[in-house]
């Protein structure tokens, strides 16, 4: 017999009870079929073949190359990144170094005296400054091209640091005809900085490691990460250019290029240092503008990408999940409300929390244990841990993700917020109160569902049902957990 809470519940409910529970069954398969999709993609890159694209000997008379970066107020930074492309391997004849510079701070004077450097190595360099920040990233990228001088173009933003061996590693793929354009995997300069660093790196590495290996060796959606690239300046004009209708500005442009045939190469077996976001705004400015680009994309292209020329039905069905896989957030949320309200109502079958569990559980493990296998780095097993923070704010963030995702779905274009950066790359260095630093703002929302899961935690402690209290506890840690970060940040 039911709990009498339990019965009260579902009395003063029983109007919606019907689309209730309907909508806790759709979104319970919807995240299950999520993490068993994520599963797949772990097992394709363990049981495929491990090698690279094969890269051809460098051509006797190397090509012209411009490299790209665009700023926008990055005064701890841009110096680190001018000085590292003074020391790339290539003739000083055959380089341009171009910075498509909107800033409003002293990133200006920085920018000036480091390309003054490398003019004094015989390096063409370009200092850019347009009147307005027109189209953002994307109108900076295409008013940069309009007086680049390379047959490729490379692209960094400002706090990566590429090797000097860079253009001599990845200029070679571009011997076959077809390659458009050449990802390199990201290195974390400060990783180990705090927990937050060590999260975000185990996401990161599962991102390259198993997303960007099997989409590129599948033929699918490759993202080059608007950064530690390489294109072929004929493939950005066929593919038409920049464009600033999305604020995922790479996605739009690779997805633009497939649709045109060109094939993308992703090098797992070389990668770029780069900073990792230290704050939870910082954060937060980058996932939100992923995941509202990445709704944008999904509106403009998924026609597109069915019909994509991938070589088989798994191909297209990669592309067409890559701009889908932020939708998990939204459902996520939907699933939690109906979650408390439909447990408290009426019993649900053991065999659908279960299937549910095995669903939507698993598979990610499996898929972050993959990345740092294939990693190469030492520490494999100590990094793995990271995956409870990981996990906290993953589900700590659903609000802030969903509503951009919403916001992504029904408009086009928006402001693109920069991820702010400090140049911290080791653990005694700080970023509170430097330039660029900023609170997150109200953290309302996580506090109210956080005490949403909290109270379904105790209505199910009350009404009997003690199995549901973890996950509910669970929640609400990830809630408040990120609005108390919130707030030690602010």
């Amino acid at each position: 017999m039911d709990h009498p809470l339990q019965a009260g519940v579902a009395d003063a409910l029983a109007p919606l009870f019907g689309i209730l529970v309907a909508l806790y069954l759709v979104c319970t398969a919807v995240l299950g079929a999520i993490g068993l999709y994520y599963g797949l993609l772990a097992v394709q890159r363990l049981v495929r073949d491990g090698a690279d694209a094969p890269r051809q000997a460098m051509p006797a008379e190397r090509p012209p190359v411009t490299v790209q970066v665009p700023v926008y107020n990055e005064q701890h930074v841009v110096d680190r990144l001018l000085s590292a492309l003074g020391d790339l391997a290539w003739p000083s004849g055959k380089l341009q170094v171009q910075v498509i510079d909107d800033s409003t701070d002293r990133t200006t004077r920085v920018v000036e005296r480091e390309l003054a450097a490398l003019r004094e190595c015989g390096i063409d360099v370009e200092h850019v400054r347009r009147e307005e920040r027109a189209g953002y990233k994307a109108g900076a990228l295409a008013c940069g091209l309009e007086t680049a001088t390379g047959a490729f173009v490379a692209v960094f933003d400002a706090d990566f640091v590429p090797p000097p061996d860079f253009l001599a590693t990845t200029i070679p793929y571009f011997t076959a005809p077809e390659v458009g354009c050449v990802q390199t995997r990201w290195r974390h300069l400060n990783e180990s900085y705090s927990w937050f660093t060590r999260a975000q790196a185990l996401a990161l590495d599962a991102h390259f490691a198993v997303e960007q290996w099997v989409r590129a060796r599948t033929g699918s959606l490759l993202s080059f990460n608007a950064t530690s690239c390489v294109w072929r300046r004929s493939t950005l004009r066929a593919a038409g250019g920049w464009s600033d209708r999305t604020v995922a500005e790479d996605l739009d442009l690779t997805a633009r290029a497939l649709a045109d045939g060109w094939g993308f190469v992703y090098t797992e077996d070389y990668a770029v240092p780069c900073e990792i976001p230290v704050s939870l705004s910082g954060f937060l400015d980058q996932q939100t503008r992923w995941a509202r680009g990445s709704a944008q994309n999904l509106r403009l292209h998924w026609a597109r990408l069915l019909r994509s020329p991938a070589p088989s039905g798994w191909g297209r069905l990669h592309s067409l999940l890559h701009v889908l896989h932020y939708l998990f957030y939204p459902v996520l949320l939907l699933w939690l409300l109906a979650h408390v309200v439909v447990t408290l109502t009426a019993p649900v079958p053991r065999w659908v929390l279960v299937a549910g569990f095995l669903g939507a559980t698993p598979g990610p493990l499996l898929f972050f244990a993959t990345g740092q296998l294939f990693t190469g780095r030492p520490g494999r097993r100590a990094r793995l841990a990271a995956v409870v923070p990981l996990s906290l704010v993953g589900v700590g963030v659903a609000w802030r993700m969903s509503r951009a995702v919403l916001a992504g779905l029904v408009r086009r274009g928006g402001r693109f917020v920069r991820t702010p950066k400090f140049r911290i790359e080791a653990a005694a260095r700080s970023w509170r109160g430097r330039a660029y630093d900023r609170p997150l703002g109200t953290t309302a929302p996580e506090l109210c569902l956080g005490a949403w899961c909290a109270g379904g935690a105790g209505l199910a402690v009350a009404s009997g049902l003690y199995r549901m209290a973890p996950s509910l506890s669970f929640f609400a840690a990830s809630f408040w957990g990120v609005a108390l970060l919130a707030h030690r940040q602010r």
